[in-house]
């Protein structure tokens, strides 16, 4: 299965055919994609979606996430999650509870730190030990150009989705995100971006031609089994965290 991205063009919609979403624009032939194929979709700008395109991927556990021209996120539709393997139940219930938000600021943080560091070592800073997120997002501002910052945004606005579709497999679903205090999905999706600063920093310093359509999705496509690692190690030290309340 692999993510469906979709960037728009006038006149764009997207219709269902069982079993297949149906990519139609002007002038184009009408691209069918089988949502057995299919773990998420990412859409940035406006593309009509038909109601029966919606509920099909609600039930297929197709979430999609709709980006805006910087790659922000705009909003979301959550698939709905009949997966029985709750690994993270225990800490999706306990996430709602007031006291545990302390908890899980101290586990944000201490995530935050781990992922700045290891940015500012690969980054080349001597003194990456020392380094924290208000200084490595300055840096970012000051060295990486716009049009780089903007491939940030997309990445960290389609990593939104994808951790979306992760989470779904361990048991979180639309009912159980509106009840949660915190927004582990963009938190998610916050810590893994950070990942990909070293490589757009190296792209812009060797003066690559800035990715778009296809060569965009493949940034992402490329490292997935990296980030899938780094999102295991994220949950464990989540679920690590949780389990020691009683």
């Amino acid at each position: 299965m692999r993510s469906l991205y979709l960037t728009a063009c006038l006149g764009m919609q997207v219709v269902y055919d069982e079993p297949a979403l149906v990519v139609c624009s002007p002038e184009k032939t009408n691209q069918l994609f089988p949502l057995v194929r299919i773990s998420n979709v990412i859409v940035t700008g406006f593309v009509e979606w038909s109601t029966e395109a919606f509920l099909a991927c609600g039930e297929a556990g197709v979430s999609v996430v709709f980006l805006d021209g910087d790659g922000k996120v705009k909003g979301r539709w959550s698939a709905v999650c009949s997966s029985q393997y709750a690994v993270l139940e225990s800490v999706f219930q306990r996430l709602g509870q007031p006291r545990s938000e302390i908890k899980y600021r101290n586990w944000l943080n201490g995530m935050r730190r781990l992922a700045v560091r290891s940015a500012a070592r690969r980054l080349g800073f001597t003194d990456w030990r020392n380094m924290d997120s208000d200084a490595l997002n300055f840096w970012s501002v000051e060295h990486l150009g716009v049009e780089w910052q903007a491939i940030r945004h997309w990445l960290e606005g389609a990593l939104n989705g994808w951790v979306l579709h992760q989470l779904q497999q361990f048991g979180l679903n639309a009912e159980v995100e509106q009840q949660l205090s915190i927004c582990l999905v963009d938190d998610l999706a916050g810590l893994l971006v950070v990942d990909f600063l070293p490589m757009l920093f190296a792209m812009q310093r060797q003066n690559l031609s800035l990715p778009c359509g296809e060569s965009l999705a493949g940034l992402l496509e490329g490292r997935k089994a990296r980030l899938e690692n780094l999102l295991n190690a994220l949950l464990s030290k989540l679920h690590d965290c949780f389990t020691e309340i009683h």
